[in-house]
């Protein structure tokens, strides 16, 4: 199945357009990657314009944060996030930075998520 971009709204689209359309394989740890015309254009939209269908729709902008490699910026979101879903971003902001304890202690937090869960028992 491929990553339509536009299936997140034609802003973030836009954003993800600057970084391989959502395609990018993101390294294990924190590379130089976003431009400034990334970064500028990120920063035009607040994380409920983005994605305001969530409970807290700062995890995901995180998420794009993470997704151009700016940790800080990333971080910083996570930060304000409470729920389970903003510790799971947490969590992968600190594995990518290679704060593996620290990230350990964000997916405890997390617990259980889809995304870590097998899709079919093995035999």
């Amino acid at each position: 199945m491929a990553f339509d971009p536009k299936t997140y709204g034609p802003d973030v689209a836009q954003i993800l357009s600057l970084g391989q359309n959502g395609n990018r394989l993101i390294p294990l740890s924190f590379e130089p990657y976003a431009t400034q015309e990334m970064r500028d254009l990120i920063k035009k939209f607040a994380a409920g314009g983005l994605f305001p269908d969530l409970e807290e729709p700062e995890a995901p902008l995180a998420g794009l944060w993470l997704y151009f490699s700016c940790f800080e910026e990333a971080h910083k979101l996570a930060e304000l996030c409470e729920t389970e879903e903003g510790d799971l971003w947490h969590a992968l902001i600190h594995r990518h930075e290679g704060d593996s304890g620290n990230a350990a202690y964000w997916f405890r937090r997390a617990g259980p998520h889809p995304v870590s869960s097998p899709s079919r028992k093995r035999p």
